[in-house]
């Protein structure tokens, strides 16, 4: 008889794994400055289009400029991948974009699926994001948990039906343990003893 797939992480990207917000607002002043819109906080409807297009070629050729990895973040994905958990990414940033990131930051090695905007119809929010991505790890498995910053990744948590730990270093605008979270976590390198602690209690 065949063992279950091991235990499944999936993670949130920016915010959880990586510090983007130098790369992201660069990227968004250069466009605004050089075409005189506003791409954060949207344009003319005829503009936006083109503005969004500039933004993702520039902030492509520069994501990894000043962006890196949350201290903890390599040597707790490679503890995790030695442990036997499927890894992988979720996120609403666009679907090449994140594998660039990831790759530039030596880390898509660590992770078994990577799923951002595009790659499917529907949007990381959606039920059927998180049934994609366990279809493409193999299963549920032993269980599967989530790992974010935001309410979002709580809320996917929840429709799921799974726990989800949350990182205090991420974006949100409010404290994350006002979130719902099952387990916020200040130092990354907490998050195998919060698992461990989980996996205790539901046996």
């Amino acid at each position: 008889m065949t063992n279950p797939p091991s235990l499944a992480l999936i993670f949130d990207l920016d915010g959880t794994l990586v510090d983007t917000t130098a790369d992201l607002a660069a990227a968004a002043k250069v466009v605004d400055e050089r075409m005189g819109g506003d791409v954060t906080h949207g344009a003319d409807a005829s503009v936006q289009p083109h503005l969004e297009a500039a933004f993702v070629a520039y902030y492509g050729a520069h994501l990894a400029d000043k962006s890196r990895a949350y201290p903890g973040v390599p040597a707790t994905l490679s503890q995790l991948k030695a442990s036997g958990a499927r890894l992988a990414v979720l996120t609403n940033k666009l679907h090449d974009l994140a594998v660039q990131l990831l790759s530039a930051l030596d880390l898509g090695h660590y992770f078994d699926v990577v799923l951002g905007a595009g790659q499917i119809a529907v949007d990381k929010q959606d039920p059927r994001a998180m049934r994609h991505v366990n279809d493409a790890l193999g299963g549920i498995g032993a269980g599967v948990m989530v790992i974010g910053d935001s309410i979002t990744d709580v809320q996917i948590a929840r429709a799921a039906g799974v726990p989800v730990i949350l990182v205090t270093c991420g974006y949100s605008r409010e404290p994350s343990h006002t979130l719902g979270g099952d387990a916020p976590v200040d130092d990354f390198s907490e998050i195998p003893s919060r698992i461990r602690a989980f996996l205790a209690g539901a046996s």
